[in-house]
C-alpha cells in the first residue's frame, strides 16, 4: 500500500465515495482511526454514550480561524465563559474546544439543542472570535435525533 511504502505503521481510515455508476473512489488516507471520534466523545460526555438518544445537533470544525491569531487557548476560554458560550456540565449545549489555539487556528465543536440553536451558537462564536472564512461551511455533523 501507499502507506506501507512510506514506512507508516498503525491504523488508518480511508475516505471513500461512490459515483452514480457505483464506482468506488478513494479520496484520502488518514493516519489515524475514526477521524471524528473526538467529536462523538465530546458530545457523549454530556449527552450519553447512546447516540440514538441524543437530542442535539453538532457542528465541528478542526480549522476555526481566529480574528486575533495571537490569542491563546486560555484567552479564548475566558471570552467563551464571559459570553456564556462554553459547554459545561451544567449547560451541555455550547462550545467545546477540541484543538488548542495555535497560529490563529483552533478546533471547535458546537453543540446545540437543534440545528438552528447550533447554528446560532456557531454564529455567536464566530462573532466573538472568528473570521468570515469560518462561514463557508454551514452543515452540522449530526442532525437532531428524534
Amino acid at each position: 500500500s501507499v502507506l506501507d511504502q512510506t514506512g507508516y505503521r498503525g491504523e488508518a481510515d480511508v475516505d471513500l465515495g461512490i459515483t452514480n455508476d457505483n464506482a468506488v473512489l478513494g479520496f484520502e488516507i488518514n493516519g489515524r482511526k475514526d477521524g471524528v471520534r473526538h467529536v462523538w466523545q465530546a458530545v457523549a460526555r454530556w449527552h450519553g454514550a447512546d447516540t440514538t438518544k441524543w437530542k442535539c445537533a453538532v457542528k465541528a470544525l478542526d480549522t476555526f480561524y481566529l480574528a486575533k491569531p495571537e490569542q491563546s487557548t486560555d484567552d479564548i476560554l475566558v471570552i467563551l465563559r464571559s459570553q456564556n458560550l462554553l459547554a459545561t456540565r451544567t449547560n451541555p449545549f455550547g462550545i467545546v474546544l477540541s484543538i488548542p489555539a495555535f497560529h490563529g487556528v483552533m478546533g471547535v465543536i458546537v453543540i446545540g439543542e437543534s440545528y438552528l440553536d447550533a447554528h446560532r451558537r456557531f454564529l455567536d462564536l464566530n462573532k466573538a472570535l472568528g473570521t468570515p472564512a469560518n462561514l463557508e461551511d454551514d452543515q452540522p455533523l449530526l442532525p437532531v435525533m428524534d
